[in-house]
């Protein structure tokens, strides 16, 4: 994915997937760098809105993470992985603001 953005820098599905990666390694600021890039241009699918929440709940940016992991279940109400991270993210006292 990083050759296709460096041949493509707006290539947004590329971009989702770098920023995946980088946050199952645990970077979560390069990961939200990289999905914020997706959303801009265009992809807001319930993945990258649910990979970006869980990058800034891990960044302590609580109310932020809040309102897009409202994004991702209004994008896929019935996902239940984007539903666990809103779960996640409303009980957990330990980040941000």
């Amino acid at each position: 994915a990083l050759r296709i953005l460096r041949r493509e820098p707006g290539h947004a599905l590329a971009s989702a997937l770098v920023g995946s990666s980088r946050l199952m390694r645990g970077e979560s600021a390069s990961a939200l760098r990289f999905l914020g890039n997706a959303e801009r241009l265009g992809l807001k699918s319930a993945a990258v809105l649910n990979d970006m929440a869980l990058a800034l709940s891990r960044l302590g940016r609580r109310d932020e993470s809040l309102a897009m992991a409202r994004r991702a279940v209004e994008a896929d109400p019935e996902n239940p992985h984007v539903r666990a991270t809103l779960d996640e993210v409303t009980n957990d006292k330990t980040t941000g603001k």
